[in-house]
């Protein structure tokens, strides 16, 4: 399937969010005591969302939307994984991120079984 869906622009979008987010908690007051394994998680999250949108984009397979909603489930529970949940900020974040990024990647699947059927 050759379309380009919306959603894949969502998931650009929040990746360079979370690339943002990296810098915001690194050089400001407000990012003081954030743990470093959620800078570094916010940073790989943020590239491999970029990566699978643009993939996506290029070239659509399902397997994406499934990569795209497994990042966005560990992006809900990476603060408790991450054991970094004393910073309210960080941990909403990375949990409406993520609620975002499995949402449009189901959204994806549900209009892709769609066509498929019609």
């Amino acid at each position: 399937m050759a379309k380009q869906h919306w959603q894949d622009w969502i998931t650009i979008l929040i990746g360079i969010w979370l690339l943002l987010t990296t810098i915001f908690l690194t050089f400001t007051p407000q990012g003081a005591g954030v743990a470093t394994a959620t800078v570094w998680n916010f940073a790989a999250c943020g590239v491999v969302a970029l990566a699978l949108g643009f993939a996506a984009l290029i070239a659509f397979r399902l397997w994406q939307e499934w990569l795209t909603m497994l990042l966005g489930l560990w992006l809900i529970v990476s603060p408790w994984v991450l054991n970094d949940t004393g910073h309210a900020d960080p941990l909403w974040n990375s949990v409406v991120s993520g609620i975002v990024l499995v949402l449009t990647s189901t959204l994806v699947m549900l209009i892709d079984q769609g066509e498929r059927r019609t």
